[in-house]
C-alpha cells in the first residue's frame, strides 16, 4: 500500500516546533525524493525580502510539479531554482513558479519567534 500523506515534525533548535503534512497526490515525486533525506538537519532563513516565507535548503534537484505562483499562509512548497523547501506565512503570488506540497497543520505561530537565520531539524512524526 503506498503512503498517501507524510507527517512531519519542524524541529527548531532552542524554540518549540510545528507540525506539517505533506500529501503525496499534490506532488508524487518530489514528495519521493525528499521522504528518502528524512531526518535530516539544515540551517533554514527567510527568503530575501521580507519573513513571508521560511526557506530551507533541500539538495534534492527536482523540477517542478503542478507548479503554481499561487500560496496561501501556511503552504509548504517547493522551488526548483534554489531547491529549497519554503513554508508561507503570508497567502499571495510569490512572483516565482512553485510546487505546492502540503501544510503546516499546527504550531505556525513559532515561526514568528525564531531568527533569521534558525537550525531546523526535519523528521517524520
Amino acid at each position: 500500500m503506498a503512503i498517501e500523506s507524510y507527517e512531519l515534525e519542524f524541529e527548531f533548535i532552542g524554540l518549540d516546533s510545528c507540525f506539517g503534512s505533506l500529501e503525496r497526490i499534490k506532488a508524487p515525486l518530489t514528495i519521493e525524493r525528499i521522504s528518502r533525506k528524512i531526518p535530516f538537519k539544515a540551517s533554514g532563513r527567510f527568503y530575501i525580502g521580507g519573513r513571508d516565507y521560511f526557506m530551507i535548503p533541500l539538495g534534492i534537484k527536482k523540477g517542478l510539479e503542478h507548479p503554481t505562483d499561487t500560496v496561501e499562509k501556511g503552504d509548504i512548497f517547493y522551488e526548483a531554482n534554489s531547491d529549497s523547501l519554503f513554508i508561507c506565512l503570508k497567502a499571495g503570488s510569490v512572483g516565482m513558479a512553485v510546487t505546492k506540497l502540503g501544510k503546516i497543520v499546527e504550531n505556525l505561530e513559532v515561526l514568528n519567534k525564531i531568527s533569521k537565520y534558525s537550525p531546523v531539524n526535519i523528521k517524520l512524526r
